[in-house]
């Protein structure tokens, strides 16, 4: 991923991380946004515990999001059954999502990709820099 320009940088492609982006393309359509995963795959926790048994201690309905809800029968859902959640929240079609541009989250999330430096200016005197 090259140097870009964007409004806002999400840190992490787990529940939280998502569920930011989705909100930030839903409440602030005009700002850009992009997702930063330094792993292989989205999903945080539940990519990275993979040993038998791994579960939510909370019920999904509760961790699970609003615009997407949580539909399968267990709502102590284990690892595997989050992550099939998530991927599928994130490889959505365009407005799938309560009229979200769905396919926006899995365009602007980045694997494997990590911050290594940031400089945050003011939006009136933001230009675009052209490398030499």
């Amino acid at each position: 991923m090259t140097a870009e320009y964007v409004d806002v940088i999400v840190v992490g492609a787990e529940i939280s991380g998502i569920g930011a982006a989705y909100h930030l393309q839903t409440m602030c359509p005009n700002r850009t946004y992009t997702i930063l995963e330094g792993r292989e795959d989205i999903g945080g926790t539940w990519d990275l515990f993979r040993y038998p048994g791994v579960r939510s201690d909370s019920d999904m309905h509760t961790l699970g999001y609003r615009f997407k809800p949580w539909t399968a029968s267990k709502a102590i859902a284990d690892g595997p059954s989050i992550m099939a959640y998530l991927r599928e929240t994130v490889a959505e079609p365009d407005g799938a999502l309560t009229g979200a541009d769905g396919g926006r989250l899995r365009r602007d999330t980045h694997t494997t990709s990590r911050l290594t430096a940031a400089k945050a200016t003011p939006m009136r005197t933001r230009k675009k820099a052209t490398p030499p």
